[in-house]
């Protein structure tokens, strides 16, 4: 396994988290312009975009553990933090680099889909506001089943043997 390999799978893993963060950017604002069929659309694409971020990153463990195997590196520290302290002077700090773009990359995705989330859930709650304003309950008459107070069953003018 080399080195450079290596460096290639972060490179489109790092690729890959900056295009599913552009979704993130685009389905804000989408969300909130209002436009399901755009967002429905957007999801899908985000959808396949996650395979594949999934793959690589198989594709990538796969890599980490045959580059560590020859220098008999513990399962658990199967890591790129571990890499670096075996790799060529030459393709460290590009790994290095990259892992730390990806990890920038990661938590402004996460910070961008929690803004989603909140807008998403802010919509859903002005929607059912407008809902309850539009049609709000109204109170039940004496029309109904009688509700039980813990006492027996009355014996209401109806309810009587004739």
């Amino acid at each position: 396994m080399s080195a450079e390999q290596l460096v290639t799978v972060m490179e489109r893993l790092l690729d890959l988290h900056k295009e599913l963060l552009d979704k993130a950017f685009q389905k804000t604002t989408i969300i909130e312009k209002g436009d399901i069929d755009a967002l429905n659309t957007l999801i899908k694409d985000e959808q396949k975009l996650v395979i594949n971020i999934n793959k690589f990153e198989q594709v990538r463990q796969q890599f980490v553990r045959n580059f560590l195997t020859p220098f008999h590196v513990e399962g658990e520290n199967f890591t790129i933090s571990t890499c670096l302290t075996y790799i060529d002077d030459l393709n460290k700090d590009k790994l290095a680099d990259l892992r730390d773009e990806l990890l920038e990359v990661a938590q402004k995705l996460q910070k961008q889909n929690e803004l989603n989330s909140d807008l998403v859930k802010q919509s859903l709650q002005f929607v059912q506001m407008s809902l309850d304003m539009f049609y709000p309950k109204t109170p039940e008459f004496n029309y109904g089943p009688p509700k039980q107070t813990g006492t027996s069953t009355s014996n209401s003018l109806f309810n009587r043997k004739a």
